[in-house]
């Protein structure tokens, strides 16, 4: 099977070569380019290695690759790091007539990107950080004059074509030389998911105690799954906190559930820093999400009842959860109906980002805007915790019932103009 992308193992040092089999954040330097790429719909690669490397790239590969629709071209290089006539003949016949080389240690976060590129007839060179050759895109017909040459020569013949052009990708990549650099790289990968994420809170603070915790776990290579699983338990902790009578029970309840929310954060980071995603993932991300709240809801509706003595409490707290049970009902409905998706971010960029502003009423986009904020985890367990500190936590118990019931109103009006606004 034909491939768009060759990933070249560096041979120009022994330490760039032995880099390439390092891990970066839980990932071998290799795959890290191939994973991201697979995840934007490439099911083709070709590498090309040393013959005496063909082991251990292959163990690598088995290692972390589950997906085995995969196709794996390799082209093995025998004569140390030259490439032959017939490696190149070799290499020929494995690509598309337009095609990107990669650099194996090259680490851009952003380079998924490239999958939507077309490569086009002129040479294309990426120049990292490093000001070295990063990315080459070319076609078949600039490889046939070039004689046989280390892949670094080989490449360099590539990039001095008269028909090339230099462009950037946007983002500042990285090309690993030395083992010290790795560390670099890390912190690229990670700030890169920080200043993505686009609520305030989530960004400047979550994120800044979350991201450090997922790098050690992915490391460690500790399963998204493994980490939602223990944060149902957390958030459970959380709900009997809540539902303390007094001022340090609830207290240690709002602190453990501003806990959760910050470790719920580090499945999602995992996953993406080592390319551990699915759909499971996702379900079980969901209901860990729903429990965590469920079971703190639960919580402050029986300490509201403990301190007040009041039959009331329970009308509020019941209010209160058949409202969220009404949201992510409706949140979940459109997922099965309009997404192959099981995460309930994707309501929100997929229905709630793309509302027309022509077709929506003014009252809505402003109820959308703001009650988003106000239901974002990271925002209301921040709130919740304060409220805490302050000893208040029970205003916040009538507030939040009197936003859930906001919220379902919105959205239930968007769930039957659904159709009038999509056209």
């Amino acid at each position: 099977m034909q491939s768009r992308f060759v990933i070249y193992i560096p041979t120009d040092t022994r330490e760039a070569t032995a880099l390439s089999f390092a891990k970066v954040a839980g990932v071998p330097l290799l795959l890290r380019s191939i994973l991201a790429l697979a995840s934007a719909g490439e099911t083709s690669f070709t590498i090309i290695t040393p013959a005496n490397h063909r082991r251990q790239l292959l163990k690598s590969w088995q290692r972390i690759v589950k997906d085995r629709s995969i196709h794996l071209n390799l082209i093995l290089t025998r004569d140390g790091n030259k490439l032959s006539r017939d490696e190149i003949r070799e290499l020929k016949g494995c690509v598309q007539s337009n095609f990107y080389f990669i650099n194996a240690n090259y680490v851009l976060p952003g380079i998924a990107r490239l999958a939507q590129g077309g490569g086009g007839g002129n040479v294309q060179v990426f120049k990292p950080i490093t000001k070295r050759l990063a990315v080459v895109g070319a076609s078949t017909k600039h490889i046939d004059a070039i004689e046989p040459a280390t892949v670094e020569d080989f490449l360099a013949q590539l990039a001095s074509a008269k028909d090339r052009r230099y462009f950037t990708t946007g983002d500042d990549g990285i090309i690993v030389q030395k083992f010290s650099e790795r560390s670099a790289a890390e912190h690229m990968l990670t700030e890169y998911i920080r200043k993505n994420t686009p609520m305030f809170i989530a960004r400047e603070i979550n994120k800044r105690i979350s991201l450090p915790v997922s790098l050690v776990l992915a490391r460690l290579r500790v399963s998204p799954n493994t980490i939602t699983i223990v944060n149902i338990f957390i958030g459970l902790c959380a709900g009997i906190g809540a539902a303390g009578l007094t001022y340090t029970g609830v207290l240690l309840g709002a602190i453990l559930f501003e806990i959760a929310s910050i470790v719920d954060g580090c499945d999602g980071e995992v996953a993406k820093l080592t390319f551990r995603t699915s759909k499971f993932g996702q379900y079980i991300d969901s209901i860990s999400d729903n429990l965590s709240l469920a079971s703190f809801l639960t919580g402050m509706m029986i300490h509201q009842y403990r301190i007040t003595d009041k039959i009331n409490s329970f009308v509020w707290g019941g209010l209160l959860l058949i409202g969220v049970a009404g949201i992510l009902a409706i949140m979940a409905d459109y997922l099965k109906r309009r997404t192959n998706s099981a995460s309930f971010v994707t309501y929100d960029k997929e229905f709630l980002q793309r509302l027309p502003a022509d077709k929506t009423p003014k009252l809505i986009l402003f109820l959308v805007k703001y009650l988003k904020i106000l239901f974002k985890k990271d925002c209301f367990s921040t709130v919740f915790l304060l409220f805490a500190i302050l000893g208040i936590l029970h205003w916040w118990f009538y507030i939040i019932t009197v936003g859930v019931w906001g919220a379902v109103a919105v959205l239930f009006y968007l769930r039957r103009s659904e159709s009038a606004l999509a056209h």
